[in-house]
């Protein structure tokens, strides 16, 4: 579907705009402002829906956009685009990347507000997601400009309008004109970066445009910032005359207020007696819109009054009371009568309709209960005053029908977790969770210590989900406690002290709002069935904000049950579960083109993990079928193949589900008990990510898997061996980049390895050898040789690499292991190389990258490291100008694929900038130099070593072009760490070259970002 199709069904339109592609429209035609009678809501409509459609024509310029599926519904939301683009995020590898993307969607949400409360067009602000979201699907073509992309969105959003009280201001035409400004010039520069992005120019000639590209940002942020600015002046101007009209009217309606033929006071008929919340805090837009929605029920003229109704309904603890009692306070004044009735129980809303029936002052002396309900029915039917009934935390329906005044006219509020009841009201309220901002200001309106800790405040927001019970517990703790924020966002690491703060009692002081954080959670599980509870439970420890509903009901091709029995595929008994769960608002469920996910609450998932911490044998099992589920799901390493690509899809799929549970193993305290399945499951998942350059997520989880298998090898020798032998091989290769310790680290691990691999095979007669024991053997002894490698033992290396070939051959050939052959061969050309055997490098540099191309595609990441290897070894045998293009190819493949901060693509900018160097294209050299130490920080993979090397290197470009001030410059910043590694590998040497500087340099850093000096120079290049 392309882009201007996605607009069309986002925004509700079924024909193309009226406008067409190459109509231009420099302003808006305005009628004469001050003649405020010739435009109503009408004119102001009309105004925007030209803006609308000059705005889709863009979509004409981009014939190549990416594909994507338009969310469902004709007026689809924020989450509904977050949750289409977490999906193809996921699966192109970039889950890590979400999390800025929610940020930036979360900054942008209140100025879309602001345009839904003025203009009331969800088109128009549909618009601002989808431009947004065809940013960002376009620059995931080019990773190295996510960061430029999301920081340039990111500074705009916060110059952008927030919503305050614009609901309540009058809607005067300059407003409308002023907020017009801001919209076009956010939708504008969404569709200039995309156009840049989507450009069909040759890779380098994209990197000019863009590299101008930040003088339109600047220009843009200005104009925000001033259109802003305008919108401002006008809203203060506006809210002068909205508080002018709504004096008048509140005047108006004293005078006209009757009761029954008699001359009213301003007296308010209640029985609500729970005090304002001084502390309310925020939903400011949810208040506004409940008022228009009941706005009917209190017209001035009684014949044009008429009944309306609105459920607000969400999660337990979302602030539905809250809202609903600041309600009666705030727009009290509209009514003459305010009931409160409390409905959990049909016993207690008896209870409650009766003391309201009191409160009437009707006649029911001597009447039963029964009868006095319908007296007061009655009233509500017959009477002529404007009333307001709130029924407040209603289980169902039926539980309120019989107390529901059948009247045309009245106002009625209903506040439920269960979004069923909205059938039965004329409108209805989703109630959403704060934003970290409206979260920060409900904590600082506890703790009263200013802007101080801003940051720290909406980190616990979003830690808590946007929950305003949740915030309201943690903030009262830190009041009544007076520690850091940041202490308490720490917490959350560690969970026995986040659950004693979760568990603790009588922090809050809300007169308003009886039920603790605990009572709430009792409440929505009260009545759950047991596949509920069990379901709940298995989301507890999923990623909270995607979880594929195949992980339960699996897929027609899904035929192996060895480890989780799916529920029946007719999905009738999930869905009856799953059912439950939406009604209770504790889980939502949502379509995606790749299929049905589910969301909760990360304030849910904490409190349901605490209360599995109480019952450690449930907590076992709970988590023992998590594991189950999501080994079904994610897909069995292929080791034979080295890189089966056609598995990356469904890794991408389910490693934020991997990558949740080993966060909540690793925070449980007591500890959750060691497992070889999960083991296994985080061997999987790691070598997938060593596979894909996700070096960060899968270290975690290999050192875990690491330390499950060492714990459990006394006691199930057997079964441990080969999984932490499939562990250590690819945790070695990790650890390499954690400077010198961790490459002896490193050879130590090796030697694990091959030590286990032996123990293991030792069990096995000779004749029974499967194919997989070779292959396994044959990584082994390569991982040794590559461990040697990096600490220069390339003689010793030598030999382990050639028994790696030996086994590799025991086990196939090239056409059966085409991958694993290309692989092992990038490796002894390094020998080769040292030992200046040109011709012999080359042809076998060839034949390596021949093979892994055919194997996993030329553009894969493995296919790029064996590139870089190949590069390496050409440059050391002194085809500088060969290594150069092998160089240049991989850097720009990275910079796309993985940014320009990422170890990998730095490393492969170094190395070409030494060829530039070493081809005496000096210029080149410098600005790659430069571009890198812009780029570079400190990483676990990209350490102070690394950039040492590169500023080391840059002062001598810089004194190859006679630039011996700044070359001295540049030294100076690194002189403590140069002198650090002086000593040592040349201490009989009085004077330091540069050459030996840059051995030791190079020694210094991973072998896998390449290495140019010592033993890896051809004598004249280096």
């Amino acid at each position: 579907m392309t882009y201007v199709k996605l607009f069309g069904c986002c925004l509700g339109n079924s024909s193309a705009p009226s406008l067409t592609a190459g109509e231009e429209h420099d302003e808006i035609p305005e009628k004469d402002l001050g003649d405020e009678t010739d435009e109503g809501a009408g004119y102001q409509q009309d105004l925007w829906q030209l803006v609308l459609e000059r705005k889709l024509c863009k979509t004409s310029r981009y014939p190549n956009q990416p594909t994507v599926t338009a969310p469902a519904g004709d007026n689809p939301t924020a989450e509904a685009f977050l949750q289409n683009l977490t999906t193809v995020y996921n699966q192109n590898g970039f889950a890590q990347r979400m999390s800025r993307i929610r940020e930036i969607f979360l900054n942008i949400e209140p100025f879309v507000s602001a345009i839904n409360t003025i203009v009331q067009a969800n088109s128009v602000a549909s618009l601002v997601w989808g431009t947004v979201t065809l940013v960002f699907q376009s620059v995931m073509r080019f990773s190295n400009l996510f960061e430029d992309t999301s920081q340039m969105l990111l500074e705009l959003s916060k110059s952008l309008p927030r919503l305050n009280a614009y609901a309540e201001i009058f809607h005067t035409p300059q407003l409308h004109h002023a907020l017009r400004d801001v919209y076009e010039g956010f939708v504008d520069f969404c569709f200039r970066t995309s156009e840049v992005l989507q450009t069909n120019k040759c890779y380098a000639m994209m990197q000019g445009r863009w590299a101008t590209f930040d003088k339109e940002f600047l220009r843009t942020k200005e104009r925000l910032n001033f259109a802003n600015s305008e919108f401002e002046k006008e809203v203060r101007l506006a809210d002068v005359q909205e508080q002018s009209r709504r004096h008048a009217e509140i005047l108006s309606n004293i005078r006209s207020i009757s009761l029954e033929g008699i001359t009213a006071t301003s007296d308010l008929v209640t029985n609500v007696t729970l005090p304002r919340n001084e502390r309310f805090t925020g939903r400011d837009g949810v208040l506004a819109l409940l008022h228009s929605e009941l706005a009917p029920s209190v017209q001035q003229e009684i014949s044009l009054r008429s009944r309306c109704s609105c459920v607000i309904h969400a999660v337990g603890g979302m602030g539905k009371t809250e809202i609903a009692l600041e309600y009666t306070y705030r727009y009290g004044y509209c009514y003459s009568h305010i009931f409160w009735l409390r409905a959990q129980t049909a016993s207690v809303l008896l209870d409650s309709f009766l003391d309201v029936v009191d409160k009437l002052n009707l006649d029911v002396m001597g009447v039963d209960s029964k009868k006095r309900v319908q007296i007061g029915l009655d009233w509500f039917r017959a009477t002529k005053s404007p009333w307001l009934l709130v029924y407040d935390n209603v289980e169902d329906f039926p539980t309120i029908k019989k107390f529901w005044p059948a009247s045309y006219r009245g106002a009625i509020i209903v506040t439920s977790q269960n979004p069923v009841l909205a059938h039965s009201t004329r409108s209805e309220i989703h109630l959403q969770p704060f934003q970290p901002t409206e979260g920060s200001a409900l904590i600082q309106s506890y703790l009263k210590r200013g802007g101080s800790e801003q940051e720290s405040a909406e980190n616990l927001s979003k830690s808590l989900g946007g929950l305003p019970l949740a915030i309201a517990h943690f903030a009262g703790y830190v009041a009544k406690s007076q520690c850091p924020l940041d202490q308490i966002c720490r917490s959350f690491e560690r969970r026995v002290k986040s659950s004693q703060i979760w568990n603790s009692e009588s922090v809050v002081q809300n007169t308003s709002y009886n039920f603790t954080l605990n009572t709430v959670w009792d409440l929505a599980f009260h009545r759950l069935s047991t596949d509920s509870k069990k379901l709940l439970e298995f989301i507890a420890f999923l990623d909270p904000d995607q979880v594929p509903v195949d992980m339960f009901l699996g897929t027609n091709s899904a035929v192996n049950r060895t480890h989780w029995q799916y529920w029946d595929r007719e999905s009738v008994r999930f869905d009856a579960a799953i059912g439950i769960l939406i009604e209770r608002h504790l889980v939502e469920r949502y379509n995606l083109p790749t299929g049905d996910c589910l969301k909760t609450h990360r304030a849910l998932q904490r409190t349901l993990i605490q209360r599995l911490d109480t019952d450690l044998p449930k907590r076992q099992s709970v988590f023992n079928q998590v594991v189950a589920i999501a080994r079904e799901a994610f897909p069995a390493a292929n080791i034979l193949t080295r890189g089966d690509t056609s598995q990356y899809k469904q890794g991408a799929t389910y490693m934020p589900q991997v990558l949740s549970i080993h966060k909540n193993f690793i925070q449980s305290d007591p500890a959750i008990e060691n497992e070889l399945g999960f083991a296994k499951l985080l061997s999987d998942v790691g070598y997938y990510g060593v596979n894909n350059a996700l070096q960060s997520e899968a270290l975690d989880l290999l050192e875990t898997g690491d330390s499950i298998c060492t714990a459990l090898l006394d006691s199930h020798p057997k079964e441990a061996r080969p999984i932490l032998a499939d562990i250590l091989g690819p945790l070695q290769v990790l650890i390499q980049y954690l400077g010198i310790d961790g490459r002896r680290k490193a050879l130590k691990i090796s030697k694990r390895a091959i030590k286990t691999r032996e123990q293991q095979l030792a069990e096995v007669p000779p004749n029974q050898l499967t194919q997989l024991d070779f292959v396994n053997l044959a990584r082994a002894h390569n991982d040794m040789g590559v461990s040697l490698s990096q600490l220069n033992r390339i003689e010793e290396a030598s030999s382990w690499f050639d028994s790696a070939l030996k086994h590799y051959q025991s086990a196939g050939d090239e056409q059966t292991l085409t991958a694993r052959f290309g692989h092992i061969y990038s490796f002894q050309l390094w020998p080769l190389a040292v030992k200046k055997k040109k011709t012999e490098a080359r042809t076998l540099a060839q034949r390596s990258v021949t093979l892994v191309a055919k194997a996993v595609g030329a553009d894969s990441p493995l296919a790029l490291q064996t590139k870089f290897l190949v590069a390496m070894a050409l440059f050391t045998t002194g085809c500088v100008d060969e290594a150069l293009i092998l160089h240049k190819e991989v850097f720009e493949k990275r910079l796309i694929r993985q940014g320009p901060s990422h170890h990998l693509t730095l490393a492969s900018q170094y190395n070409l900038a030494v060829c530039y160097q070493n081809m005496s294209d000096l210029e080149k050299a410098e600005m790659h130099l430069r571009d890198n130490i812009t780029n570079s920080c400190i990483t676990s993979q990209w350490r102070n070593e690394d950039i040492v090397r590169t500023k080391f290197r840059l002062s001598l470009v810089l004194r190859a072009q006679e630039r011996p001030e700044e070359a001295s410059t540049v030294r100076q910043e690194i002189a403590v760490s140069l002198e650090g590694v002086r000593p040592g590998a040349l201490s009989g040497l009085p004077i330091y070259t540069d050459e030996d500087d840059m051995k030791l340099l190079d020694f210094g850093v991973a072998i896998f970002h390449g290495r140019t000096a010592g033993i890896w120079s051809s004598g004249v290049s280096w």
